[in-house]
């Protein structure tokens, strides 16, 4: 997995959510979340529409997947996960790379892909931080 590779995530709001989306940007690629309560023929679009090819997920949420598409569930393959290495890897994304990219309703009827690059992300992080007086102490 390389800078941009989009990998779908597809979990309920967890902890486990948490640990997909850092685990796909610590692994260098971007993320493309998939609400699993959007209906099974939006799910198929956006995975076609993205070119997804892995999908992170859990056991019970891979039920509509279609065939060529690696799901690694966080539950079920926890013994394969285990074995991975624990050191960081090197990451190779900059600022100028995709983040994530998230689906809007789309005009059209069909939803559209908004790539995100990282360096959005951290300067609305920044705004936030100027525009809120936020400190170290809060949360948000």
């Amino acid at each position: 997995m390389g800078p941009e590779s989009l990998v779908g995530l597809c979990v309920e709001r967890s902890p486990e959510m948490m640990i997909g989306l850092l685990g796909i940007l610590k692994a260098g690629g971007a993320y493309v979340p998939l609400d699993p309560a959007y209906p099974e023929q939006r799910l198929q679009y956006i995975l076609e529409d993205a070119g997804i090819r892995v999908l992170v997920t859990t056991e019970s949420l891979q039920g509509w997947l279609t065939e060529g598409i690696e799901a690694i569930c966080l539950d079920r393959d926890q013994e394969m996960i285990a074995q991975e290495s624990t050191l960081s890897p090197i990451g190779e994304a900059t600022a100028k790379n995709v983040m994530y990219v998230i689906y809007t309703s789309g005009s059209t009827g069909n939803p559209k892909g908004v790539m995100v690059e990282h360096h959005s992300v951290m300067n609305y992080l920044e705004w936030m931080k100027v525009r809120y007086s936020l400190t170290s102490k809060d949360v948000t």
